[in-house]
């Protein structure tokens, strides 16, 4: 039987309990399911058709790394985790289930983007298969957002997956290596982040929409994401992200 972590509670449990445990947070869900989750970053959810992210779909986020065949370099990529709770925290009073030790938070930055962790699950899936299943799993359940290290899945799992998002509005969230924006996905959105120079101490990122169902991409529109002072993520414009007064916090 597979590990499943509360790390809030730091109990260990079985991943066959895990659809006893959905069931549990579904009967607990606030909020209509459906509506979609905003990014927080006014000039991102203007770019989206629905205002954010559709809920009962997708949505893939590829991090750093993993490029080119070397295994070793598949094996140390690095999801976007702040992106990934800073997403999360948008969701609201939603429950967030994160599967796959890869994409579990780790660090001071990354618990403070999420907020309070009591409406967090932990679930520790350590290969493929495990994760598939649990994910499906947890896109199944309404009123949760699901944080998933998505890596190694093909067309046939990712159909999979969206057809289970979209059963019952759940949004699903999916980090995945750089290298793998050249595999076939049934996602609403695909979004490749990249480290970017700044101009002063706080970290950035290039936050680029690589495709999104609805809309007709002439260019790929990109976004500088930088660190603010308290701890959030604010959007910045790219031609202006050096110049005074141009970090824009998520509100």
């Amino acid at each position: 039987m597979l590990p499943l972590v509360d790390k809030s509670a730091l109990v260990g449990r079985s991943l066959g309990d895990l659809a006893a445990r959905l069931r549990e947070i579904e009967n607990r869900a606030v909020g209509e399911p459906g509506a979609a989750v905003r990014t927080g970053w006014v000039e991102v959810d203007a770019a989206l058709p629905e205002g954010g992210l559709r809920a009962g779909a997708l949505h893939e986020w590829c991090g750093v790394g993993g490029v080119g065949g070397d295994r070793r370099a598949f094996a140390t990529w690095v999801p976007p985790l702040l992106m990934l709770a800073h997403l999360a925290r948008r969701a609201g009073r939603a429950w967030s289930v994160w599967i796959g030790r890869r994409v579990w938070l780790h660090g001071h930055a990354a618990c403070a983007a999420l907020g309070g962790p009591e409406r967090s699950l932990w679930v520790d899936a350590p290969d493929a298969g495990s994760r598939l299943w649990a994910i499906e799993a947890a896109l199944r359940c309404p009123g949760v957002v699901v944080i998933a290290d998505g890596s190694g899945f093909d067309s046939a799992a990712s159909r999979r997956l969206q057809l289970a998002a979209a059963s019952c509005g759940a949004l699903g969230v999916l980090a995945r290596p750089a290298a793998e924006l050249a595999e076939i996905s049934f996602a609403s959105t695909r979004w490749a982040v990249s480290p970017a120079p700044g101009g002063g101490l706080a970290p950035r990122w290039m936050l680029t929409l690589v495709r999104c169902k609805g809309v007709r991409a002439v260019d790929s529109p990109r976004w500088m994401i930088e660190r603010t002072r308290d701890g959030g993520l604010g959007c910045l414009s790219p031609e202006l992200a050096d110049g005074p007064g141009a970090q824009v916090a998520a509100s």
